[in-house]
């Protein structure tokens, strides 16, 4: 059985006392002490009902149509039925992003857009169509310099790094920017891997 305590300062562990009928919730007094109450109020949101018998009539504020037969569709704007095929795999002409026949079709578009035939290489997004290219390039950025195939680190988590010498140095975090610091000399009292 699953429970709702309802209640603000609650401390440690809280006593309950006496055998719950169908319908109650825990209720904390005082922090310390509870009880089983009547959990007589209305659900609302996406629901409706009260808590013992809550009914889901909408999704994130959008309200279901009757559930017959089928599986909801969300169409952009809201939630609809759409009835479930009489034979299963389905069967007949795919259409939108697919050709071919059911139950084998292909995919031939993305989104509404074709797809270019497909050899090896990579599938790039041009802002306006799909096209295919056998070569990655890019320009780095954040962190980075370079290009596609050769990258230098730059910064750190958007901060820039200093120059580094001929010298031995420490990489240090000042708390506003990195810098070099020359290597002090002391002690080594532990060491811990995490």
């Amino acid at each position: 059985m699953s429970d709702l305590i309802i209640g603000s300062n609650l401390i440690g562990t809280v006593a309950v006392t006496g055998v719950p009928t169908v319908g109650q919730l825990i209720v904390a007094v005082d922090g310390y002490d509870a009880s089983w109450q009547n959990s007589s109020f209305a659900v609302g949101g996406d629901l409706s009902g009260t808590i013992t018998s809550a009914k889901v009539i909408q999704i994130d504020g959008y309200e279901l149509p009757t559930l017959i037969s089928g599986y909801f569709n969300w169409t952009g704007s809201g939630w609809a039925l759409t009835a479930l095929p009489a034979t299963l795999p389905p069967d007949g002409y795919a259409s939108g992003d697919l050709t071919g026949s059911y139950p084998s079709p292909m995919v031939s578009g993305l989104d509404g857009y074709v797809l270019p035939p497909l050899v090896v290489g990579n599938l790039n997004w041009t802002g306006s169509a799909w096209a295919l290219s056998t070569t990655v390039s890019f320009t780095a950025g954040g962190d980075l310099t370079g290009t596609s195939t050769s990258q230098k680190v730059v910064a750190l988590d958007g901060y820039a790094l200093p120059t580094f010498g001929s010298n031995v140095a420490n990489l240090q975090w000042s708390g506003t920017a990195w810098q070099m610091t020359a290597p002090s000399a002391g002690n080594i009292t532990s060491i811990s891997v995490t």
